[in-house]
């Protein structure tokens, strides 16, 4: 029974290091996306990281509810699954509607994001597996 808090606790970790992280990467590329594309090229960002982020956040939300060390793994591929799947929704809604008329307006931060937020997903999800091999939650905790 103390386990289980324990668990939420190092998932709750997770999506505050999975926010942070994304939202400084996106602040850095704020810097070319304006220089290079203009305000359009922000729009095209900012689109872009909620496209992976939010897959992230009910990812680790889903596991964080109903996932133990045993399914890391399927939950990885299943959350990696769920992220390409809204980047494809929002790549194809770009797309159909011509909202940007190239693709350094938001393909490239598209696919910058995408494996940006796919890396840090699956250092959680190695993480998390060794902490939980060695039963030691603090350390999980402190990175």
């Amino acid at each position: 029974m103390n386990s289980h808090p324990q668990q939420q606790h190092r998932h709750g970790f997770s999506i505050v290091r999975l926010t942070l992280a994304t939202v400084a990467f996106t602040l850095l590329l704020a810097i070319p996306a304006y220089y290079f594309t203009g305000r359009s090229g922000l729009e095209g960002l900012t689109l872009s990281a909620f496209l992976c982020l939010a897959p992230g956040w009910l990812v680790f939300l889903i596991y964080k509810r109903y996932g133990d060390s045993s399914k890391v793994a399927i939950a990885f591929l299943i959350g990696s699954g769920f992220r390409m799947a809204c980047a494809l929704a929002g790549f194809l809604y770009v797309e159909l509607t011509e909202r940007y008329s190239s693709p350094s307006q938001f393909v490239v931060w598209l696919l910058l994001i995408f494996l940006f937020t796919l890396l840090l997903e699956a250092r959680e999800a190695i993480r998390f597996l060794r902490d939980s091999e060695s039963g030691d939650t603090q350390n999980y905790n402190q990175h």
